[in-house]
């Protein structure tokens, strides 16, 4: 998701927005989080400087930031041209807070999480435990006639946090810089680019209590959290939260 107009970047810090991020600092650890507090980056750049300038920001550093971070290294993007702001804990949000599954109905991603894992040796205790029948084999498993293929459970888990913390620490190496303990309060379209000619694309100033950067491209990878940052989706996300 990437900023496409001032409207969107606009200024969220309102009631609704306050209500909805950013996430808070004293949440309890998961069982995952507990099992995974030696991990080197948990606090990295937690008390350093944020740079003024980058090509990229990527707000949030769960799976699907560590993934298309790696992705766009992948693709050939310099690794230092990339910024990971995280407002607490590297990897402290949804990423390694869920169960854990891989559902065998999502056959998609557990395909690609299993070729992943198995690719790059990724410690993350992935387990793939799903029997996969085709043709008179489903048939016969099943009781089915004319099934095509069936799963047989359980299908597979992991460890969530050794994963987003592996794929942090892959890109850290590759150059990419991730600043802990720096939540993004809004994003707004930087007034300057729009008087330069020689920018043919708006650039952002992200705020953070520690400074502000500014940057040709954001990414929100914030999950339930977006709607803080971003307004116009907030009716659309809810939290669940415990009852009182």
């Amino acid at each position: 998701m990437t900023n496409s107009s001032s409207t969107i970047a606009a200024n969220a810090d309102t009631a609704e927005s306050r209500r909805r991020g950013p996430p808070v600092n004293n949440g309890a650890l998961s069982l995952w989080q507990q099992s995974a507090r030696s991990y080197s980056n948990l606090e990295a750049n937690r008390n350093s400087i944020l740079p003024s300038e980058s090509n990229y920001v990527i707000i949030g550093s769960g799976i699907a930031s560590g993934l298309l971070t790696y992705e766009l290294i992948q693709a050939g993007v310099s690794g230092e041209d990339i910024l990971l702001l995280e407002a607490r804990e590297a990897a402290s949000g949804a990423s390694s807070r869920n169960p854990g599954h891989i559902l065998a109905n999502e056959r998609v991603v557990l395909e690609k999480v299993n070729q992943f894992v198995r690719q790059h040796n990724v410690p993350c205790d992935f387990n793939y435990t799903v029997k996969h029948y085709t043709g008179e084999e489903a048939a016969k498993k099943t009781r089915i006639a004319g099934v095509v293929e069936s799963y047989e459970w359980p299908a597979g888990s992991s460890h969530p946090a050794k994963l987003a913390q592996w794929l942090l620490d892959t890109v850290i190496e590759k150059g990419v810089r991730l600043y802990t303990h720096c939540p993004v309060v809004r994003v707004t379209e930087d007034r300057s680019s729009g008087k330069n000619p020689s920018i043919s694309s708006p650039l952002w100033d992200v705020h953070t209590p520690r400074g502000t950067n500014r940057t040709a491209k954001v990414v929100y990878c914030t999950n339930g959290f977006t709607g803080h940052l971003l307004p116009h989706l907030a009716p659309h996300l809810f939290h669940i939260l415990p009852a009182s």
